[in-house]
């Protein structure tokens, strides 16, 4: 996945849609241009054993999602280089589907975590940072849930 810039604009359109859950057009590729909610899903308990089923490594930062064994509920953590200011997400859609939902940003290491209980679910981790002045935002490969 190419880097690239978030604009003013984009900015400002992410901030103003904040608290608010938005399903992503196909037009818009760019994960940082959802406007998610940090009203979804929970923070991690501890209760299932999570293991890492997409990592992905970027400008010094080391993004993956993690999915659980037992609860199948997914998180992004961002593994090495975080940095104050760095946020995470995790992005969720139905297999294959060209549009998804957000859950974050988080201005933290992990995001909350989310339901993928299936083969029809995917989900994958994203982060961004700010380098030299600009926002930079990355994500795994989507992962299919391991039940069906």
């Amino acid at each position: 996945m190419p880097s690239w810039t978030m604009t003013r604009p984009a900015r400002a359109l992410m901030f103003a849609a904040a608290g608010a859950a938005l399903t992503i057009s196909p037009a818009m590729t760019s994960p940082a241009l959802a406007a998610g909610t940090t009203n979804c899903g929970t923070t991690a308990n501890g209760f299932d054993h999570h293991v890492v089923a997409r990592s992905r490594t970027v400008g010094g930062h080391t993004i993956q999602l993690w999915t659980g064994a037992g609860f199948d509920e997914d998180f992004a953590k961002i593994a090495a280089g975080y940095r104050s200011g760095d946020r995470v997400w995790i992005d969720k859609r139905k297999t294959g589907a060209s549009t998804w939902t957000q859950c974050g940003p988080f201005s933290r290491i992990s995001s909350n975590e989310i339901s993928n209980p299936d083969s029809r679910t995917q989900t994958r981790a994203c982060f961004d940072y700010v380098t030299g002045g600009s926002r930079k935002a990355y994500c795994t490969e989507w992962y299919t849930g391991h039940k069906g």
